[in-house]
């Protein structure tokens, strides 16, 4: 991470240190992941590192491999961007995919533009599944929600919270 915004504890490391640091390790385990068949995914979050589909296309190119890709969430690039977007530079660099939904209403970058319903914000869900379906994504698609009304409290799974946005991503889905 360049930053992590909600933890002062993290200094701020220079872009460049990033991507040596990130690349260097990378390379290191990628022959372990093709020698087991595992795929490593990175994913788009907000470090102020890969900001853009071409940049993370471009950092992940120089590894030549089908064994690291994005674990891509669309929530994220709301900030600065669209998902669809992404999705159509991307492609088959997408090997998973996080739904969720982003408010970018007086959000200003912050955590409170996240809900805990996919349902509310400002993700196009319909033009993100054409652009799926453009590029026949066919790999998996989970639903991250934090449930905010239980925090810094909960101890126990959000199971009202888990039903809830499982019917609404098999809505999504059909």
């Amino acid at each position: 991470a360049v930053d992590v915004a909600w933890d002062e504890s993290r200094p701020v490391t220079s872009y460049k240190n990033v991507w040596d640091n990130a690349s260097d390790s990378l390379n290191k385990v990628l022959k372990t992941a093709r020698e087991y068949g595992v795929t490593i995914c990175l994913e788009n979050v907000w470090n102020k590192f890969l900001l853009s589909p071409i940049e993370f296309k471009f950092f992940l190119d120089q590894f030549n491999s089908d064994y690291i890709g994005i674990y891509f969430d669309v929530g994220n690039v709301l900030l600065n961007g669209y998902p669809e977007h992404w999705i159509e530079i991307l492609k088959d660099k997408i090997k998973a995919i996080h739904f969720k939904n982003f408010n970018r209403d007086d959000c200003g970058g912050t955590l409170h533009g996240f809900g805990d319903d996919l349902s509310v914000g400002d993700v196009n869900y319909n033009n993100v599944l054409k652009e799926l379906e453009k590029i026949n994504y066919s790999g998996p698609i989970t639903a991250e929600m934090i449930p905010f009304s239980r925090l810094p409290d909960l101890v126990l799974p959000d199971m009202d919270l888990a039903k809830k946005t499982a019917k609404a991503l098999l809505e999504l889905l059909k």
